[in-house]
């Protein structure tokens, strides 16, 4: 199955431990928006903002929360368990 896509364009995304109190403890990432690289157009029209428009410096956002990775479900045993430890090694 195809993915539902609102939006065209281009972005420049980083990933980045989750900054909510509720993940806290927890392996978990978000997606934030560095840059728009291609301007970004509705491909849907009178769309309803389930996924809210990207902007630069802002987390993707999907039904009014961040989109969000917990690592250790999502990505167990792959490399993006290494590449985490590796950005947020244990204090």
């Amino acid at each position: 199955m195809r993915p539902f896509l609102p939006y065209a364009g281009k972005l420049l995304l980083r990933f980045e431990r989750s900054p909510l109190e509720k993940h806290a403890g927890r392996r978990v990432l978000v997606l934030r928006v560095v840059q728009v690289l291609e301007p970004i157009k509705h491909l849907v029209e009178n769309y309803d903002g389930y996924i809210k428009l990207p902007e630069e410096g802002e987390l993707i956002v999907r039904r009014g929360k961040p989109v969000r990775i917990d690592v250790d479900i999502h990505w167990k045993n792959t490399p993006m368990n290494l590449m985490y430890d590796l950005a947020y090694p244990s204090t």
